[in-house]
């Protein structure tokens, strides 16, 4: 004969709840374990990603101010060669003082060039016409 049964076992059910408890949370435990021992792993990984991060923006840094360095220069040596073959304003002012009665002179002089050469094509203009 069969044993006759009386309804939900109940000591069953309960057996298989804790059975799963119990494996999740060793499960649980299992993966937290493991990340733990990865995380100085993990963390060394980001601390040295972050370093030739910080060094690729350094050497960029340092390019361009390598270049920003060399176009100043180059601008400043451009204006200290200007600066040294021009002359200042109050330099003109007394050379023109000082030469003012030469430039008035050259100035009649090429007045009366003008003039003579004037008469002298008008003349030849009237010797032709004659």
């Amino acid at each position: 004969m069969q044993p006759q049964e009386t309804g939900f076992d109940w000591w069953h059910a309960l057996s298989g709840m804790v059975g799963a408890a119990v494996g999740a949370g060793s499960t649980l435990l299992t993966w937290i374990i493991r990340a733990a021992r990865m995380e100085p792993t993990i963390r060394a990984e980001i601390v040295a990603a972050e370093q030739r991060v910080e060094q690729k923006i350094d050497d960029k840094i340092d390019q361009e101010i390598g270049h920003f360095r060399e176009t100043l220069s180059g601008m400043r040596e451009k204006i200290n060669d200007v600066e040294r073959e021009s002359v200042s304003r109050e330099e003109f002012k007394e050379f023109l003082r000082q030469h003012r009665e030469d430039f008035q002179k050259a100035r009649q002089e090429n007045r009366e060039d003008f003039a003579e050469l004037k008469r002298n094509v008008a003349e030849i203009v009237g010797a032709r016409k004659h």
